[in-house]
């Protein structure tokens, strides 16, 4: 398992802070993830998987120690739209179809970087 390259310089006496900050991150990311939860139109339970599945797995495989890993706000709106365009009425499908879309949205930026289209993004942002 790739581990990120600043654990080789961990220090034992920052643990304690980084297990205060990890405590307060979880308790403003629950009702933040049920908020987005609710503006995509998913069920909670999956609106806090989806918050905290991402920050775990970056907290492993990430390298930057500044990087700011959740749910966004115009992301779950935007999620939201395109779910009530699909006119889905099955929870179930809801959730398949949400999964989905973030399947072939991070297909959609992984084939942005091979192309090397990052340059191309600042410019227009």
């Amino acid at each position: 398992m790739f581990l990120p390259n600043w654990l080789k310089d961990y220090k034992k006496n920052q643990l304690n802070g980084d297990i205060t900050a990890g405590i307060i991150v979880a308790v403003v990311l629950v009702p933040q993830a049920m908020a987005y939860g609710m503006l995509a139109g998913l069920p909670v339970e999956v609106a806090l998987y989806s918050s905290t599945l991402p920050l775990i797995l970056y907290a492993a495989f990430g390298s930057s120690r500044t990087l700011a890993v959740g749910p966004v706000g115009l992301m779950s709106l935007m999620t939201g739209a395109t779910l009530i365009e699909l006119n889905i009425n099955n929870v179930n499908q809801m959730v398949s179809a949400a999964h989905t879309l973030a399947f072939l949205i991070g297909i959609l930026l992984l084939s942005m970087r091979v192309a090397k289209l990052g340059a191309v993004i600042n410019f227009l942002s």
